[in-house]
């Protein structure tokens, strides 16, 4: 069950092989089991296994949907956003023509979130009118990679956040800028898959342009939120090359940073409307049974399927890796012999005709 974190097969790869090497009673430390089967041998099971994810168009979730698992999607961080950001439903934004223009929030620059880095890079020349934050690890990953310099740009931002700022938010700051620059987890990606970074301005009653992967934008008017198309370009967001995207989203930015302080304060004064709308909405009744919804019906489809499955792949994922590892010419450890009889015993007495079924289509494994 995934929750904030994207499904990224690599890590949770390394993550499990890590955990194997270190638990010798299991047997997936044998390192001639390949590729990502260390994950799938963890959660094999007489049932096969439900996936729940937050994202779409994942190529993560295919490679587990064609190993037997049973997908299922919800919007984990809309539903616990609901929670972490309850108390500012009453709070208000009001306009200040004294604001800069543009905010962002940078907590990570490693590994996949390093495009944060080309973002002060490519906005440095317009640092004047960009609010930010970032993280004294970013700070360290910034130097790490040689590109201090970048900071120098700068000024100095007017404080450090940290890890715990998922859950917060600074109300102090609706007063300090007025378009929030959204850095989601993943941008370089087909994923859509978007974090309760992406919630932050609809709760700050602020307008905001996306740093994600395509289509974004388009899986919030899903969940009934409107975005900003009346205003301003959003085509970044159809954009399938992230690289083009990324000059897209740059070169909306700047657009933005030339308009006179007459014609900003009048975009800013047509985007009120929707912020309104998006808090109004976010804090809703009919959002929180959208997302209720949306977790139950697929929840129960996901168990009428794996039901079915119970039958048509007798054994289950349980069977099928068992049989795997019999083919590579390795062993069940005692552990895992003595858990396979519990379950054969248990399936024998409660289901004997899938019992039946599994003992004629792995008689060689008995």
């Amino acid at each position: 069950m995934f929750d904030q974190e994207p499904v990224c097969l690599p890590t949770y790869y390394n993550t499990t092989r890590e955990y194997a090497l270190n638990h010798s009673d299991f047997f997936h430390s044998n390192t001639n089991i390949k590729n990502y089967d260390y994950i799938f041998m963890f959660s094999k099971a007489i049932h096969v296994p439900i996936l729940c994810h937050s994202e779409k168009n994942s190529k993560d979730v295919s490679v587990f949907e064609n190993n037997f698992y049973v997908p299922l999607h919800y919007w984990w961080h809309g539903l616990v956003a609901r929670y972490w950001f309850y108390s500012y439903k009453h709070l208000q934004n009001v306009y200040n023509e004294h604001k800069q223009r543009f905010g962002i929030y940078i907590r990570d620059a490693s590994n996949i979130r390093k495009y944060r880095i080309d973002i002060l890079q490519e906005l440095s020349d317009i640092n004047n009118q960009v609010f930010y934050q970032i993280t004294p690890a970013m700070r360290t990953q910034i130097t790490d990679i040689n590109k201090k310099s970048i900071l120098s740009k700068w000024p100095v931002s007017r404080a450090d956040i940290h890890s715990s700022a998922s859950a917060t938010i600074d109300w102090a700051d609706t007063n300090i800028y007025d378009i929030q620059l959204v850095a989601e987890t993943l941008f370089h990606t087909e994923k859509i898959h978007l974090t309760e970074k992406s919630i932050k301005p609809i709760v700050m009653e602020q307008p905001f342009i996306l740093f994600a992967g395509p289509n974004s934008l388009q899986y919030l008017r899903d969940y009934g939120f409107k975005t900003f198309s009346s205003l301003w370009d959003e085509s970044y967001d159809i954009e399938l090359d992230s690289k083009k995207r990324f000059v897209k989203i740059i070169d909306l930015i700047h657009n933005l940073s030339t308009l006179s302080k007459v014609e900003f304060k009048r975009l800013i004064s047509k985007a009120n409307t929707i912020v309104k709308y998006n808090k109004q909405h976010f804090y809703s009744q009919r959002f929180e049974d959208m997302l209720l919804s949306e977790f139950y019906n697929n929840l129960d489809s996901a168990l009428d399927v794996r039901k079915e499955k119970f039958y048509t792949m007798p054994g289950g994922t349980l069977l099928h890796y068992n049989n795997m590892l019999h083919q590579q010419g390795l062993q069940l450890n005692k552990r895992e012999i003595n858990d396979f009889i519990s379950i054969m015993n248990y399936m024998k007495t409660k289901h004997p005709l899938v019992a039946k079924e599994i003992v004629k289509k792995y008689s060689h494994l008995f």
